[in-house]
């Protein structure tokens, strides 16, 4: 159960810490936008449609 305690709290601070390191690179002038909205539609596409 500690276990469970632990990796919860834990997961409260890495959603926010994602969204922190994409603001990042989205701000980066050598960010490439298309290529990533493409990445992550294929991920979208490959890696979640089928499931659904």
């Amino acid at each position: 159960m500690g276990y469970l305690k632990y990796h919860d709290l834990k997961e409260q601070y890495h959603s926010q810490a994602t969204l922190e390191e994409l603001l990042m690179n989205f701000v980066d002038p050598e960010f490439d936008t298309e290529n990533f909205l493409q990445g992550a539609e294929n991920m979208l596409n490959d890696g979640v449609l089928p499931y659904i």
